[in-house]
């Protein structure tokens, strides 16, 4: 629902399209083109996210903390949130965590004064964005499924 309100054929304003709303390169990695039908949108956005979750699987031991971690790599992806991490450790912030900490880092990344340093390897970030998508699907999700997730 957050993606595509359910709609096959929405476009995001970055080029994002389909009901799991993945970037064209992304879909082609995960075998998903337009022929695909909803099971094979679901199904490649599912292998995508199998593939983030194994990226921070080591480092996040908790699987609430890392739900969100995944979540945001989905939406702005991976190197924003690896940027996100490195920003925060620099702040004194736990970087393996993302509750008061790589949330406030990934903000941060639309500053100039953030996304131009060294440590910002994939540069500008709308981490506004995906500060409220991430807050937003976590709160669906507890809501739907009748309890909180922390």
């Amino acid at each position: 629902f957050k993606e595509s309100s359910f709609d096959t054929a929405a476009v995001s304003y970055m080029g994002a399209g389909g009901l799991m709303q993945m970037m064209p390169a992304t879909a082609a990695l995960m075998g998903v083109t337009a022929e695909s039908g909803l099971d094979g949108h679901i199904q490649g956005a599912s292998r995508y996210l199998g593939k983030l979750d194994a990226i921070w699987r080591a480092e996040i031991p908790s699987p609430a903390q890392r739900l969100k971690f995944v979540l945001a790599a989905y939406n702005a992806g991976p190197g924003h949130v690896k940027d996100a991490q490195r920003l925060a450790k620099q702040l004194g912030l736990n970087p393996d965590r993302w509750d008061n900490n790589v949330d406030r880092a990934i903000v941060l990344l639309n500053r100039p004064d953030f996304y131009t340093l060294p440590l910002a390897k994939s540069g500008y970030c709308r981490g506004q964005d995906t500060y409220w998508y991430v807050r937003d699907v976590v709160t669906l999700f507890a809501w739907m499924r009748g309890k909180d997730i922390q």
